[in-house]
């Protein structure tokens, strides 16, 4: 059994993309660039309950399981601008499923165009600023000692002014979860 793909495009919130093993939620349009990579006790529960009624259990607070699949809620870094990358995040895999936040998919996203994965990386962080807006600030921040950093930086401006339009269009009023 795998992931209703079409009922989470269709869901204004939630945003996939295969092959990644990484769901991501609409979060908000305003950004503290030191701010924690965590989701939200709002963006938790509405996942919770949109995966329950596609048929998942909860099983722990930091997992949901349906059959072979399991839906994993990462245990967040307490530590103010922090990486939450994981490697795992970068694999597809049939039974393992990982909510992030939107900076730690599109953190992801840069990694595969750094690494040579994905040569359509920066169309797939524009599809991702279509859902779920991220704090590019801070995902270049948190980033400016390694390698990373930099390849940030080449595209940052183009990004900003990208996300400013979308937000701008059509966040505007869009609130928090």
């Amino acid at each position: 059994m795998s992931l209703d793909i079409e009922k989470m495009v269709a869901d204004k919130h939630i945003f996939y993309l295969p092959p990644l093993p990484l769901i991501t939620i609409y979060d908000d349009n305003f950004f503290v660039r030191n701010d924690y990579d965590i989701l939200s006790m709002g963006q938790r529960q509405y996942l919770i309950n949109f995966f329950k009624a596609q048929g998942f259990s909860q099983k722990s607070g930091k997992l949901l399981t349906r059959e072979q699949l399991q839906l994993h809620f990462p245990k967040p870094s307490h530590i103010l601008a922090q990486s939450a990358f994981n490697e795992d995040y970068l694999s597809a895999d049939p039974h393992h499923f990982y909510f992030v936040t939107p900076t730690t998919f599109a953190e992801t996203l840069f990694q595969q165009g750094l690494r040579g994965i994905n040569a359509n990386f920066i169309e797939d962080i524009k599809s991702l600023i279509e859902t779920c807006p991220f704090n590019l600030e801070l995902v270049r921040d948190i980033n400016i000692t390694n390698q990373l950093g930099p390849f940030i930086n080449q595209y940052y401006r183009q990004l900003e002014r990208y996300q400013k339009q979308v937000i701008e269009r059509d966040f505007k009023r869009k609130k928090a979860l």
